[in-house]
């Protein structure tokens, strides 16, 4: 089997020679080493020409690790570069904090080196031969935020030596120019001749292995398996450099902000991006990216997708992840219910609800009813405790639905729970949830909840825990066993769902095994209600009999059933047929 991808250790001088051109990719973020990093590297090379000076035995040169680019202009005729006049683009995967620190240093040396060496000048940059005759192309390029100002103050015969530009707002511009002081003032320390044979050193004794991928995936796949440190490449930022590339650069500019603005908005949400377009086309075979690619060129090419399709979509989830639809009477509603949604650790209910808004944008009293029977559906789901797979391919289904023009009211539809289903999430809800899941138990107490009134904890989630208001372990003189004297009562009692109360983590820990009145005392301090409307229940009970539990048990039951209309009776999951000897 051939491999895909190819490998080979070149120094300094040849790896930034002929007609290669190392460009950072639009994902790549920018440029990050801080003066630790500079002067580590700096220190590296100085010790390495004391070594290579003095002919330390067993000194083979100084090796700086891998650098992953994709080479896909060339591949596969290894060793190929263009003809002269052509030069060989290089993305780089990994590497780019190295080649731009080691650029740095080139061009001060350029820059403060009396004799000329037109040698280095072309380590840095090239005439490249265009239809309008030679220009000057750099050996690497940057992303747009830092280019103007490596080009401005690194690039430039000459520009090293002039006053460094004040800090301005770019954002690469700003580490680059923290690097490039680090340099200039290990340099300026050095006489003529050391600056000289340093030069040297770094064009003939400094090596890289270089290794090539053919496109971007591979290379990001070569990167994850020899570089464990630093925060990995995401699909979208894969994503965001095939689908940037082709682009005129003043679209390319544009669309970049654009990008910029909604993962800043959507956070962590927008690296779901892929997953959910990939989902909502019903394409689930191939990679995300590589299915996502395909739906661009289906739709006529990346600008097109982009503005009919990837933007639209992003905006879309915007309201969604953030509960905030707005500008008509059906949006209390509809946020109420995208809240219960988000409470949910797993986003993959997202998919048939941007297919829902992006096909029916007008339709709110739609959108609302649409919603309240996902939810319903969602947490039937994590209830009955489905996997994750067998959710996404329900959703799979609603989506399908959703897009065949919208056939999602359908009673028998995937939208809606079987009748069966519905007696599974009833017998799970009732049969020892909290030791099924404690995350699926907090979750229907939180719903539950929410749908009395004075419920103020819609979006508290992180420091919630269940509680259980008998506790389940009892000391030998515990007040409360004279609540329930008789010890498998007692047990099974303190099982039930009208058993358990939401509190803090902190409550929690404090409460314990606690008498009752000292455990209200803790979770109501003051006298002051929790936020939670199903705590508030137990604020002033005086007895908690296996009767006051029993019936608190039986209304939250029956509450459960109203909110998402269960009608089915309880019933455990079938078991599964034994295999035959």
């Amino acid at each position: 089997m051939s491999p895909v991808y190819k490998a080979e250790a070149l120094c300094l001088g040849t790896l930034l020679s002929g007609n290669r051109h190392f460009s950072i990719p639009i994902f790549q973020r920018s440029y990050s080493w801080t003066a630790r990093e500079v002067s580590q590297l700096l220190s590296d090379l100085w010790l390495g020409l004391m070594d290579w000076r003095q002919g330390t035995p067993g000194y083979g040169g100084l090796f700086l690790g891998s650098l992953v680019v994709v080479d896909s202009n060339v591949w596969p005729q290894s060793g190929m570069l263009p003809p002269p006049g052509q030069l060989a683009p290089f993305q780089v995967i990994d590497g780019k904090q190295r080649l731009t620190t080691l650029t740095v240093i080139l061009a001060a040396l350029r820059d403060r080196i009396a004799v000329a060496t037109p040698w280095i000048d072309d380590m840095i940059a090239r005439i490249a031969t265009a239809e309008d005759g030679a220009q000057l192309k750099s050996r690497l390029t940057l992303g747009l935020e830092e280019d103007s100002y490596f080009d401005a103050q690194v690039r430039r015969p000459g520009s090293t030596v002039l006053p460094i530009e004040p800090d301005g707002d770019d954002r690469g511009g700003r580490n680059i120019r923290a690097c490039q002081q680090v340099v200039l003032e290990d340099l300026d320390e050095r006489t003529d001749e050391e600056l000289a044979a340093f030069a040297t050193f770094l064009r003939d004794e400094v090596v890289m292995a270089i290794i090539s991928a053919p496109d971007l995936e591979t290379g990001f796949r070569i990167f994850l398996s020899t570089n464990h440190r630093g925060k990995p490449l995401s699909a979208t930022d894969i994503l965001k450099a095939e689908l940037m590339a082709d682009l005129p650069e003043r679209v390319r500019e544009q669309y970049l902000e654009r990008w910029w603005q909604l993962e800043k908005q959507l956070g962590d949400g927008f690296e779901q991006l892929p997953g959910h377009l990939r989902a909502i086309y019903g394409r689930t075979h191939g990679s995300a990216i590589g299915e996502v690619l395909s739906v661009s060129q289906q739709q006529g090419g990346a600008k097109r997708f982009l503005e009919t399709v990837l933007f639209p979509m992003a905006e879309a989830m915007v309201p969604v992840l953030a509960a905030a639809h707005t500008g008509s009477p059906q949006s209390p509603r509809i946020n109420r219910t995208l809240r219960y949604l988000n409470w949910l650790r797993a986003r993959d209910w997202l998919p048939p609800v941007l297919a829902f808004v992006s096909r029916s944008p007008d339709q709110l009293e739609a959108l609302a009813e649409f919603l309240e029977a996902l939810e319903r559906l969602a947490y039937g789901m994590q209830i009955m405790g489905l996997g994750a797979d067998r959710r996404v391919a329900r959703y799979r289904e609603v989506t399908e639905a959703v897009v065949r023009d919208n056939a999602t009211d359908d009673p028998a539809g995937p939208l809606a729970l079987t009748v069966e289903e519905q007696g599974r999430v009833v017998f799970n809800a009732t049969s020892n949830l909290y030791q099924r899941s404690q995350t699926n138990c907090k979750l229907l107490l939180k719903r539950l909840s929410a749908s009395y009134p004075g419920d103020d904890a819609m979006d508290v989630l992180a420091d919630v825990s269940v509680e259980h208001f008998l506790p389940r372990a009892l000391p030998i003189d515990s007040l409360w066993r004279l609540e329930i004297p008789n010890a498998e009562e007692r047990e099974a009692c303190s099982r039930l769902l009208g058993n358990l109360v939401l509190v803090s983590r902190q409550h929690n820990k404090d409460a314990k095994n606690r008498a009752m009145a000292d455990k209200q005392r803790i979770l109501f301090p003051d006298g002051q209600p929790s936020p939670h409307a199903i705590t508030n229940q137990i604020m002033h009970v005086t007895s908690w009999k296996a009767a006051d539990i029993r019936a608190r048990d039986a209304e939250l039951v029956q509450r459960m059933r109203e909110i998402w209309n269960l009608t089915g009776k309880a019933k455990p999951k079938p078991p599964r047929p034994q295999k035959s000897n």
